[in-house]
């Protein structure tokens, strides 16, 4: 389906929801990088400008947005800036669920997702234990990923009076537009009629994703810090053990081959079993600590036995999994 046909079936589907609106956001975006967001304030013409947006974003990315997703402003609120920090500070991180339009003319506005994602609000350098709204992220974010040229200062705005909004989010994939929840914890999730289908489809993309993100010697990519594109420099061997296990489940649900699993099991073995009086212990060097806890030995013979369910006959797996297992039972003390 060409770009084109794809934009007219979302703005039909946001049509049918009849809901009035006077804004709209948009945000255009693909795998490896963050969506850019405009704000459309002509409704009459949104199929329009979003086809011209949609060729913006081509003619500079050279390829077409895979997700497209429409926010309808649905409610606005005039509110003291000082109040709605307070709020963002108070509230827990990352469940912010209401934008601002910081002034009457709109032009420097923020979804939630762009307050959230890139870490608006973060710990205070200063006082352990308080959070503050960073200067330097809402800049650093303007900087990087919008045309604003003037710096953000919490003093430009301290006692002024500014917009807080409700969206209703509509959100078109490569082939399917999904209405989007509003509001707390739902908001920003996709409204599904088929609950097996979309769950089948969860599977396979995230075994996908579990895939991609194994390296060749068997060690994950950890993550991403996505407020600055960074990676998680830290390592867990507990999560490698159990995001393992669950790669292992998803091929085995999907009917496919689990050999790709061994990469990931083997790593574990040649670099963090530890093995002395005929028992085994999978330790953690996160921090030079060499720390030996249940919950990785644990997660270690969790994958393990799921990949004997289907492949009985791996001997070295089945014994590295039973020595961990008598090193989970020299743990235990006898008089308690």
């Amino acid at each position: 389906m060409n770009i084109e046909s794809r934009i007219k079936k979302l703005v039909n589907h946001i049509e049918k929801s009849q809901i009035s609106f006077q804004y709209a956001f948009l945000s255009l975006g693909k795998p490896n990088i963050k969506a850019n967001v405009k704000l459309l304030k002509n409704p009459r013409y949104l199929e329009r400008d979003i086809l011209k947006q949609c060729q913006k974003f081509y003619k500079k990315s050279g390829e077409q947005a895979k997700w497209v997703k429409v926010d309808l402003i649905t409610e606005t609120e005039n509110i003291l800036f000082d109040q709605v920090v307070h709020h963002l500070i108070e509230r827990r991180r990352n469940y912010i669920d209401y934008g601002i339009a910081l002034d009457k003319f709109w032009n420097l506005t923020f979804l939630p997702e762009e307050i959230n994602v890139n870490a608006f609000v973060r710990p205070s350098k200063k006082v352990k234990g308080e959070f503050i709204l960073s200067e330097d992220n809402i800049n650093n974010y303007l900087r990087k990923y919008t045309n604003q040229k003037k710096p953000f200062t919490i003093d430009s705005y301290q006692g002024k009076e500014i917009t807080k909004f409700y969206t209703q989010g509509f959100i078109l994939d490569e082939n399917d537009v999904f209405e989007l929840g509003d509001r707390g914890l739902t908001r920003g999730l996709r409204k599904v009629d088929n609950l097996h289908t979309e769950i089948d489809k969860l599977i396979d993309r995230s075994v996908d994703f579990l895939n991609g993100m194994m390296q060749e010697n068997g060690k994950y990519i950890y993550g991403y810090f996505p407020h600055f594109d960074k990676n998680i420099n830290f390592y867990n061997n507990l999560r490698h053990s159990s995001s393992t296990y669950a790669l292992i489940e998803g091929l085995t649900y999907l009917n496919k081959d689990v050999k790709t699993a061994e990469k990931a099991i083997e790593y574990l073995m040649r670099h963090y079993l530890y093995e002395k009086d005929n028992a085994g212990y999978i330790f953690d060097d996160t921090n030079d600590m060499n720390e030996i806890k249940l919950g990785q030995n644990a997660a270690f013979i969790f994958a393990i036995c799921e990949y004997l369910k289907v492949n009985p006959g791996n001997k070295s797996y089945l014994s590295a999994a039973q020595s961990v297992a008598k090193g989970i039972f020299n743990m235990i003390n006898q008089n308690t």
